[in-house]
């Protein structure tokens, strides 16, 4: 079983757009392509986990959201990246068995490819993605301070609690790759586990 990379969309590989629906709108992030050909040339599974709740609320259709992850993921294969799995929750706020921070998908992902959780981690920039990560038993959970991640690493709950801390996915990947031999922590209360990483 291989160690596996999680992370979200929107804010943490691509610039945040509001209900994504048009492709013209995906820009990635800098970095964030060459951070996730090196998790990949690492030997980690590259699998890509994100709420869509606009296909639940009516404001994208499962037909554009198909073709913005088509041309993500085509725009990755021409930066040398084919992920593993791109799994998505359509389903509107409130009670779900597949929306983060539910492990669901994780679990999912992690019985089909064969990913050995507890040498895994979360990547994003959204309390969810740390919760989902932690939820799931993975060896770390890491904010990234693009997207909304910024306004969270600031908040007292996440800056002196369990996450790791990355300026940017690039900065996360190198963390990862730095210490996928490492005890690194990462499970809410344990000790020592918060590690400020620059961008690379």
């Amino acid at each position: 079983m291989k160690p596996g990379l999680f992370f979200d969309r929107d804010g943490t590989i691509i610039e945040h757009v509001d209900f994504l629906r048009d492709p013209n709108m995906i820009h990635f992030l800098p970095g964030a392509i060459p951070a996730l050909r090196a998790a990949r040339e690492a030997g980690l599974a590259l699998v890509m986990i994100s709420n869509q709740s606009g296909i639940g609320r009516g404001l994208v259709t499962i037909d554009e959201l198909n073709r913005v992850n088509s041309v993500l993921e085509n725009r990755l294969a021409e930066g040398g990246v084919v992920m593993d799995s791109n799994l998505f929750s359509p389903d509107a706020p409130g009670p779900s068995f597949t929306r983060k921070p539910s492990p669901y998908l994780v679990f999912c992902a992690a019985r089909e490819i064969k990913i050995d959780l507890k040498r895994s981690f979360f990547v994003g920039d959204r309390e969810v993605d740390l919760q989902c990560g932690w939820n799931a038993g993975l060896r770390a959970s890491i904010l990234v301070k693009t997207g909304f991640g910024a306004a969270l690493a600031a908040d007292p709950r996440i800056a002196d609690g369990p996450a790791l801390i990355a300026n940017d996915f690039s900065a996360a990947v190198a963390l990862v790759l730095q210490n996928l031999g490492d005890d690194v922590g990462g499970v809410p209360g344990g000790p020592g586990n918060e590690l400020i990483c620059g961008a690379s």
